[in-house]
């Protein structure tokens, strides 16, 4: 049977008939979840749920607990659905023993029972071109059942979905706003979703996110927070620092690792501002930093010295003047 593409607010066709096996992948994780929400409440009877429905982590199972789960006969209902989660375990050379089970008991799947097989779409994979999970897996499926792609939303209907999004919590977003968080290297809503959770805490009780928001919040790694943090404290702008600190302790398991990093990158950060000053005393300019006389470059410390960060010596003597 021909794959599907699915995204958000695309036609459910594929959805009139229900399929013994579908097989859910792609690279935006909020629409696979969406995928297999749809097919439970298409073809599941929620008052069956608790004898009916499993939902399994491959991860945390061998193939044949599953196979036994989805043998056995519906209790209440006419079908016994089991969705299985995590299932790009399966792409390892070691679970070849496990795929080999899983297509054997896909090829022997009978009308009583639905199995949902779905991949994490941001898990590296060797697999060849076409291949969600693996070439068995798939090929397995699609005798029986759907094999379904979810690519991650691009263009305008990412920012369609952006601005969707914020109207939910009360707010707009500017069209360059929007633009900017969908040329992000990761475009997946689940990534999204946290990026836009941050700006609208940002932007507090404005109605309207600028540009300036994105730029200032949206990050593509925690170091790109944690070096604004230092930039909002170094310029005094306390409400933006405290904001960012927030944030950082989100990508943060140990607030004693974050707080014992930060303290040591402050303390660089104001002996920097502090050299600033006695330079500018002395009637150096900031464009100078960077050419100081040697017996003047002799008199800074050597592990932090302004002299490698002239490039920021006109933002550093701004950010001095302020303390």
């Amino acid at each position: 049977m021909r794959d599907v593409q699915y995204v958000p607010g695309s036609g459910l066709e594929w959805l009139s008939r229900r399929q013994r096996a579908y097989l859910v992948g792609g690279e935006d994780d909020e629409t696979i979840r969406e995928v297999c929400r749809l097919i439970l409440e298409k073809h599941h009877d929620p008052s069956t749920t608790d004898f009916d429905l499993d939902v399994i982590d491959a991860s945390q199972v061998s193939a044949g607990e599953i196979r036994s789960s989805v043998q056995r006969e519906p209790v209440l209902g006419d079908v016994r659905f089991v969705v299985v989660q995590s299932c790009e375990v399966y792409r390892k050379r070691e679970a070849s023993k496990d795929v080999d089970l899983l297509v054997s008991t896909i090829n022997k799947l009978t009308d009583r029972s639905c199995l949902v097989l779905t991949v994490k779409a941001d898990q590296p994979t060797g697999r060849k071109p076409n291949s969600i999970l693996t070439p068995k897996l798939d090929s397995a499926v699609r005798e029986v059942g759907l094999v379904i792609q979810c690519p991650a939303l691009r263009g305008d209907m990412l920012v369609r979905w952006v601005a969707q999004y914020v109207s939910q919590a009360g707010k707009q977003i500017t069209r360059e706003a929007a633009h900017l968080l969908s040329k992000r290297e990761s475009t997946d809503r689940t990534s999204l979703t946290r990026e836009l959770d941050k700006i609208i805490q940002y932007v507090g009780s404005r109605p309207r996110i600028e540009a300036a928001d994105v730029q200032a919040v949206a990050s593509h790694d925690p170091e790109d927070v944690i070096f604004k943090l230092l930039d909002a404290v170094s310029s005094r702008r306390t409400g933006e620092a405290l904001t960012l600190l927030r944030i950082a302790a989100q990508y943060e398991s140990k607030p004693q690792a974050l707080a014992g990093r930060l303290l040591a990158l402050l303390n660089r950060q104001f002996r920097l501002l502090y050299q600033a000053r006695e330079l500018r005393a002395v009637g150096v300019l900031p464009h100078q930093f960077g050419m100081l006389p040697e017996a003047l470059q002799q008199q800074l410390p050597s592990d932090a010295s302004i002299v490698g960060m002239a490039w920021k010596g006109k933002a550093l003597a701004h950010d001095a003047d302020l303390w």
